[in-house]
């Protein structure tokens, strides 16, 4: 669980965290309605991580196939449909057109997302995922955090 520690309090939660370093560093939105927009949308986004969380931790393996299969062909396509609609209308972001707190959620959970819904040819189906992907990871202190990171399996 990510942990901060501010003024010698410690806070959790990974998106409440992010909300919070949003507003303190200028990439949340001007006004409650643009913050309004960042929220519905990172929802969304967990709303995805989350149904795929009911394959990929099912204990039976044929109830898993089954769900994988039936997901992959009825709830995933409608889905990251909505999420290409998403950033396509939000200049390659996932929401109000310029970045925000709410890329860098998505950046952070996108490979682990591609392994949940096991879509190794997300970045083909969906070139936005991967560009935002990109963008976040190719800021200058974002790369040198990442490049110096310990490497895991997503």
């Amino acid at each position: 669980m990510p942990v901060m520690v501010v003024d010698g309090k410690q806070y959790a939660q990974s998106i409440p965290l992010s909300r919070y370093l949003g507003r303190k560093h200028g990439l949340a939105g001007s006004n409650i309605e643009e913050d309004l927009l960042i929220d519905q949308n990172v929802e969304f986004l967990n709303d995805i991580r989350s149904k795929s969380a009911q394959v990929q931790y099912e204990p039976d393996a044929a109830l898993k196939a089954k769900k994988h299969e039936d997901f992959s062909k009825n709830l995933y396509p409608g889905m990251l449909a909505k999420l290409d609609q998403i950033l396509k209308e939000n200049k390659g972001h996932l929401a109000l057109g310029k970045l925000t707190w709410g890329d860098f959620v998505f950046a952070g959970m996108y490979a682990y997302l591609k392994m949940m819904l096991q879509a190794s040819d997300l970045d083909e189906r969906f070139p936005a995922f991967k560009k935002l992907e990109q963008t976040v990871y190719s800021l200058p202190k974002v790369k040198a955090y990442a490049d110096a990171a310990p490497k895991t399996d997503c």
